[in-house]
C-alpha cells in the first residue's frame, strides 16, 4: 500500500510558481487598512521666509480630512503639493486665484479679500486690528502618491501658529 500520494497535481495547498518557474506555496495577500492620523502643534513660532512642515509622506495616497491653522497674525500661508519642493505657486495648491487674472498666497490676510477665490481653504476669523486669525479646510481632498503640507511665514512678519491635521493612509497590515 501506497502511504503518499504520488501525484504532485493533487496536492491539497494554494501554489503559484515563483519567478524561477517553481512551485511555492502562496502567501496570504496583506489586508490593507486606512490608517487615520491626528496632528497637532501648539505655539509654533514661523518667521518670514521659514516654513514649519506639517505632513511629508510620498509612500501612497493621503488623503486629508480636516485642517485648522490660527496664528497670532493674517502674514502665514498654506502650501500642499505633490512633491518635497512646493513654492509659492511651483505646485501648491493652496494659492488663490483673483479676478483680473492674479493669484495670491493662501493666507488669512488674502482670503480675506472679496476679489479672490480659493477652493480649498476657508477664513474661520480674521481680527483686522491684531492680525489674529485662523484659516481651515473647506473639504477633504485625496492627493494620490503623497503629498507635502506645511505652513510659511510671510509678509515680513514672524507668527505663532497652532494647528490640528487629520488625515488617512491606506497602508498593508
Amino acid at each position: 500500500m501506497f502511504s503518499e500520494i504520488l501525484n504532485p497535481f493533487l496536492y491539497v495547498r494554494n501554489k503559484i510558481k515563483n519567478k524561477n518557474g517553481e512551485w511555492v506555496d502562496m502567501e496570504e495577500p496583506l489586508e490593507e487598512k486606512e490608517i487615520t492620523r491626528v496632528v497637532n502643534g501648539y505655539n509654533r513660532r514661523v518667521n518670514d521666509g521659514e516654513e514649519e512642515t506639517l505632513l511629508v509622506d510620498f509612500s501612497g495616497d493621503i488623503t486629508i480630512h480636516a485642517l485648522e491653522v490660527g496664528g497670532s497674525t493674517d502674514e502665514f500661508s498654506l502650501r500642499l503639493g505633490t512633491s518635497n519642493s512646493v513654492g509659492n505657486y511651483t505646485d501648491n495648491m493652496f494659492y488663490n486665484i483673483g479676478a483680473g487674472s492674479f493669484r495670491r498666497l493662501g493666507s488669512p490676510k488674502n482670503l480675506a479679500r472679496v476679489d479672490e477665490y480659493n477652493t480649498f481653504l476657508g477664513l474661520a476669523r480674521r481680527n483686522q486690528n491684531t492680525g489674529e486669525s485662523m484659516i481651515y479646510l473647506k473639504q477633504p481632498i485625496t492627493i494620490k502618491g503623497g503629498c507635502k503640507l506645511s505652513v510659511f511665514g510671510s509678509g515680513g512678519v514672524s507668527s505663532v501658529i497652532s494647528f490640528k491635521l487629520v488625515y488617512s493612509k491606506k497602508e498593508r497590515v
